[in-house]
């Protein structure tokens, strides 16, 4: 991590441990944690974190103090997720300096997928000089890249992939394409205007993952077995899941979401555990999958 990262990091710890905090007050509270900065830099930072991560700042007059006001911070939790990342990284790290012979007792995933080195750098570049890209696109189910050319709008990560979301010359709606799958990128023309991300988000409000469906929203009521909804207390299937009815057999959720092929990956995998008791419609689909595995199982040699 950069050291301008780990000081946000620190500095927002610090907004949120002692609210109300005059200037003074965190700039000897980030002396503490080894950074030594003026005020200046401190006023700067502030500055940052309102008008580059969305996360606002404001000083209160009643209190006397800054404090972070959450309910107009966009940017904070998706900032509060880079910081736990970074905090488990640094913890795991520094442990291992320590003691290397912990390394046999920690296993990670060698099985992500990241793009080509200076990819996301380069797209990141589009986005500030509002450009149009042309991007060599290897999809799966061809052998050969195709040439598309796109306005970004949006860098959206999910299942630790990275997808490209903007719009493409001569077709309507947001074109989704994943980032490891992009084989070369450049810009193209001078500054032009660029899709507003905002749109494009409240497109995808309603969606779990990136596969947009042009429907509206339908309500989804899930049966969920007990433990299982625990771990959907912790790890939502979406930010619009609400408890219904709780008891010691079962637990009813709501969803309010479009149907596309994530969210029923995602009932699916959790087999008997997660029962789909409406929409009619996606319930048949969910039958007519597990039929399909039952079909492909009983036929294996």
């Amino acid at each position: 991590m950069s050291q301008q990262s780990g000081r946000l990091c620190s500095l927002i710890t610090l907004l949120e441990n002692k609210p109300y905090a005059s200037l003074e007050a965190l700039q000897a509270g980030m002396e503490k944690r080894d950074y030594r900065y003026s005020i200046r830099t401190l006023q700067r930072d502030i500055q940052y974190l309102r008008y580059s991560l969305d996360i606002e700042v404001t000083w209160d007059a009643t209190h006397k103090g800054y404090i972070i006001v959450q309910d107009n911070s966009p940017g904070l939790q998706a900032f509060l997720r880079f910081r736990e990342a970074w905090e488990d990284s640094d913890l795991i790290i520094g442990k291992l300096a320590q003691h290397p012979e912990l390394r046999r007792f920690i296993e990670f995933n060698t099985q992500s997928h990241r793009p080509a080195p200076g990819l996301l750098d380069t797209l990141l570049l589009a986005f500030q000089e509002k450009k149009m890209l042309e991007v060599y696109y290897q999809r799966f189910q061809t052998d050969k890249p195709t040439v598309i050319r796109l306005l970004p709008g949006l860098l959206k990560e999910y299942h630790q992939r990275w997808y490209l979301i903007g719009l493409r010359e001569g077709k309507k709606g947001p074109t989704v394409l994943g980032v490891e799958r992009i084989k070369s990128i450049s810009l193209l023309g001078r500054k032009t205007r660029l899709p507003n991300p905002e749109d494009i988000k409240e497109e995808f409000a309603s969606a779990i993952g990136v596969t947009l469906i042009p429907e509206n929203p339908e309500e989804i009521i899930l049966n969920i077995e007990p433990i299982t909804a625990r771990y959907l207390e912790t790890q939502p299937l979406h930010v619009s899941q609400t408890l219904i009815e709780k008891n010691k057999d079962f637990v009813i959720l709501k969803l309010q979401v479009i149907i596309n092929p994530e969210l029923i990956q995602e009932i699916l995998k959790w087999g008997s555990k997660i029962k789909v008791i409406s929409p009619p419609e996606l319930l048949d689909t969910i039958r007519k999958e597990v039929e399909l595995l039952h079909k492909a199982y009983s036929s294996a040699p």
